[in-house]
């Protein structure tokens, strides 16, 4: 007697519902593109449909993804420059509801969430009682919104790193790596061919400022639209990338740790901005202590120094 086939190959025979449900979806997807004029928008929510699946069995990469899309402010900037709908807002909820389900299935709880928790309630509660005394309740009412749509943010990146600490870290690590790639990279290359008047997008803004005496010079300012800031958020990423270049094992790990620091750090000199160039000398003299490094890496260092002195605006 022959063996059942899916014996015999070793692979499971699909089942009567997955083959209805094949059929049903291959003939969902063929009713719309009939009927939508473009027909390729048919396939735009069944790529998310694929999306939230695999990002619902991978917090730790939706976790990634809401920190790119924050630190480098992309949401933002698809609403302000191009009339977009927030892509920020929606992906907060939804992985806020699939770290919420993932949780009441599982037999690990979250941990220490409550006193945080607790103290971002006291601080909207406070907040609300400012609505007694304001002289412009409507304003006042915007800025609530704001902080309660900041507040679910920071419990949503809460609830996600929780549920896997050691890949939310590490995922998260990148995605903060690859934003100062991206503004840093982008807000360089604006800076360095002249082209000022175009904003690429909203990704890199830049104005001419003054700067001291009668200096005035062009002052980049990435998407955030203010150099100091634009500095401030980009010296969080010099550590990072210093870290992966001192200790990173793979060649490719290092030469993208290289590509990361020069961005950003030519970013924070372009910005002209005299509080993030303290700070980045500050943070490359606790480097240069705590760590000693290479020869190499001296040299390196050396020479960026002396570049960056050619960039430097005439008194």
């Amino acid at each position: 007697m022959l063996d059942h086939p899916s014996k015999a190959t070793g692979q499971r025979m699909p089942r009567l519902h997955e083959v209805f449900s094949g059929i049903g979806l291959g003939g969902l997807i063929g009713i719309m593109i009939t009927l939508l004029p473009r027909p390729e928008l048919s396939l735009v929510p069944f790529i998310g449909l694929l999306g939230a699946i695999f990002v619902g069995h991978n917090l730790h990469l939706g976790l990634a993804l809401l920190v790119f899309i924050t630190y480098a402010r992309l949401s933002d900037t698809l609403v302000h420059f191009h009339s977009a709908p927030s892509i920020a807002l929606p992906l907060i909820i939804g992985f806020l509801i699939l770290s919420l389900f993932r949780w009441v299935n599982s037999s690990n709880k979250p941990r220490g969430l409550m006193a945080p928790i607790g103290i971002m309630l006291v601080y909207l509660i406070a907040c609300l009682t400012s609505l007694i005394v304001a002289k412009d309740p409507a304003v006042t009412l915007l800025g609530l919104e704001e902080l309660l749509k900041n507040l679910i943010f920071a419990i949503t990146l809460m609830l996600l790193i929780q549920h896997n600490p050691d890949r939310g870290l590490q995922a998260s690590f990148w995605a903060l790596m690859l934003s100062g790639l991206l503004m840093g990279g982008v807000s360089v290359f604006q800076y360095l061919t002249h082209t000022f008047e175009s904003d690429f997008g909203g990704l890199a803004q830049a104005a001419e400022q003054h700067l001291s005496g009668t200096v005035q010079t062009f002052r980049i300012s990435g998407p955030i639209g203010d150099p100091n800031f634009f500095a401030q958020i980009l010296l969080v990423i010099v550590p990072l990338s210093i870290d992966r270049l001192m200790h990173a094992k793979a060649p490719l790990i290092r030469i993208l740790a290289f590509m990361v620091f020069c961005s950003t750090f030519f970013s924070i000199l372009f910005t002209f901005s005299r509080g993030a160039l303290v700070g980045l000398g500050g943070m490359l003299a606790l480097v240069l202590i705590n760590h000693r490094p290479s020869k190499w890496m001296m040299i390196t260092g050396l020479l960026l120094t002396l570049i960056s002195l050619c960039f430097l605006p005439e008194r």
